[in-house]
């Protein structure tokens, strides 16, 4: 005999079983939906006293140095 425990946890491998499914047919979209994300989510220039940097490493080393100053390193 199935008790009502049994049943719910039936149906609770069966509901995952169907989302991973719908993950994998879908993986394509979330994929895209990261990337396009953190596209819009990159710095791509920062101006300084007036010049412009779009170089990474400059970039970089402009953040660090700003943080660095921030905690007073």
């Amino acid at each position: 005999m199935e008790t009502f425990e049994d049943q719910g946890c039936q149906h609770g491998l069966q509901a995952g079983a169907t989302w991973l499914k719908q993950v994998d047919e879908n993986s394509k979209y979330f994929h895209s939906c990261v990337q396009a994300r953190a596209h819009q989510n990159s710095i791509k220039k920062l101006k300084v006293v007036e010049v412009w940097a779009e170089n990474p490493s400059d970039l970089r080393w402009i953040v660090v140095e700003y943080y660095q100053r921030c905690e007073g390193k």
